[in-house]
């Protein structure tokens, strides 16, 4: 065959385009495993972080002996035979039936003796995806912690939510009233008037903040069937 020949250029080109297709596709399958097993331990750090305990020497070791997954509905009962870890909040929030939801739940059974229910949380800041975990103390109403992280949101903005400085204002904040009605946390610009359930908003990203206020709203919310189940029998 002619080299020159476009017969030959158009062979030559479609067979190196299968060829670099073959090995970009087996390339892909070899790293998907690794790919997989690195996303699964840093939402296992995540969960321990908002407990506080993401420094732990070996994370996949004190996850397993610590924490406990489960799942439920949007009534509050749980679910056998579910992988919390396996949930997708993006895709259940998609389903438009509440009662087809799957809700997973995250229970830190601290070897000092008390726990904390981690309850994982999904919104939209300005350019993309926010999510997190945001860990209860037994009275399930005060925060232990919490763990944000986000897609796309603009550095030194948005993306501050991710900081260390913007996640500690939770620390202690409750999400019912005085009146045991829920409220969530609202994450403000300017004065912080209620101390309890308020924290300072990041300077010029309020786009972001107003999305992590809608997520904890949001997120928590769906969980209040089983916080309430749990109350009456604990």
């Amino acid at each position: 065959m002619d080299k020159n020949s476009n017969l030959y250029l158009i062979s030559y080109a479609a067979i190196m385009t299968i060829i670099v297709a073959v090995l970009l596709s087996a390339i892909s399958e070899v790293l998907k495993a690794p790919q997989q097993k690195n996303e699964l331990l840093a939402q296992k750090n995540d969960i321990l972080k908002s407990v506080g305990m993401d420094t732990v020497p070996d994370i996949e070791t004190f996850y397993a002996e610590n924490i406990e997954g489960i799942v439920i509905n949007n009534k509050g009962d749980i679910l056998e035979g579910l992988d919390p870890l396996s949930v997708n909040l993006k895709v259940e929030a998609s389903k438009k039936d509440p009662a087809s939801r799957n809700y997973p739940l995250f229970i830190f059974n601290n070897p000092a003796g008390s726990k904390n229910y981690i309850v994982p949380v999904r919104g939209f800041g300005l350019w993309g995806a926010i999510w997190g975990y945001v860990a209860l103390e037994e009275d399930l109403n005060t925060i232990k912690g919490v763990a944000f992280d986000h897609e796309s949101e603009t550095p030194g903005l948005g993306g501050e939510i991710k900081t260390d400085w913007f996640q500690n204002q939770f620390v202690g904040k409750r999400i019912f009233d005085k009146n045991e009605q829920f409220v969530g946390i609202i994450v403000k610009k300017g004065r912080i008037d209620d101390p309890n359930h308020e924290v300072k908003s990041i300077s010029g990203a309020t786009l972001t903040c107003n999305g992590v206020t809608e997520m904890l709203r949001d997120g928590l919310k769906a969980y209040l069937p089983y916080f309430e189940k749990l109350k009456k029998t604990s």
